[in-house]
């Protein structure tokens, strides 16, 4: 007969004790995950506020280049039928805007709802036939790690359209 050997735990050695805690490890993993958390939930934040900044910007330059020149339009110098079909076609024929509505526009749309942001029309360019606006926004986090003066971003776009004549 065999005698079976009973282990009594405090005749263990040495390296195979459970002396410690693992707080600190949870606390390492905690503070991790926190972290990555804020930096997350901060560029999703950022991401969004940008693609919304984009939206406002491009719906804002869409109806500004409806601002259409009435006297260029209807009164410009006459261009045969044939050579206007063939321009239409390419999509090289443009209709002529009015610079001075076009930016009164933009800046009014632009301005919609938003009296409280820090919104800055940055650059407003206006050829007659084409649109182009840069604006910034400055925009506060979501989280904000004020001991290392994190509290807010700059969003930039920048936008152009024009406005072409369609076949019908």
């Amino acid at each position: 007969m065999s005698k079976s050997k009973e282990v009594n735990p405090s005749n263990r050695s040495d390296h195979f004790t459970e002396d410690g805690s693992i707080s600190p490890l949870i606390i390492f993993y905690f503070s991790i995950v926190l972290f990555l958390t804020f930096i997350i939930t901060n560029i999703g934040s950022a991401y969004i506020s940008h693609r919304e900044l984009t939206s406002r910007t491009e719906a804002a330059l869409s109806v500004a280049a409806q601002e259409l020149d009435e006297f260029k339009y209807y009164y410009s110098s006459p261009i045969t039928e044939f050579f206007a079909d063939n321009s239409i076609h390419r999509g090289e024929l443009k209709v002529p805007i009015d610079c001075t509505d076009a930016n009164a526009r933009f800046r009014e749309i632009l301005s919609i709802g938003q009296e409280d942001a820090n919104l800055v029309i940055r650059d407003f360019e206006c050829n007659g036939r084409e649109l182009f606006a840069s604006v910034e926004e400055q925009r506060d986090l979501i989280f904000q790690l004020r001991f290392l003066n994190i509290t807010s971003f700059l969003n930039r776009v920048s936008v152009a359209t024009d406005s072409t004549y369609l076949m019908n």
